[in-house]
């Protein structure tokens, strides 16, 4: 239960800075533990990529190699 409570504080905390701010905010959590010996690395950049999140947003690459 605890971890539904996280979320949806986190939720919240998000809506509230997107709406002081007049922006559109999100947060993308990846839960890498088991995940990353399955996904297919170049699919995954590829769709993120198309989807606008590119550069600097992108550095979800360097993780994934720093975890291995």
């Amino acid at each position: 239960m605890q971890g539904w409570f996280n979320i949806r504080k986190s939720i919240n905390v998000i809506h509230h800075i997107n709406r002081l701010k007049d922006k559109n905010h999100m947060i993308i959590s990846i839960d890498t533990e088991k995940a990353f010996d399955k996904i297919q690395h170049p699919f995954m950049f590829k769709t993120l990529e198309k989807l606008g999140i590119m550069g600097t947003y992108l550095n979800i690459e360097t993780l994934a190699r720093a975890i291995r």
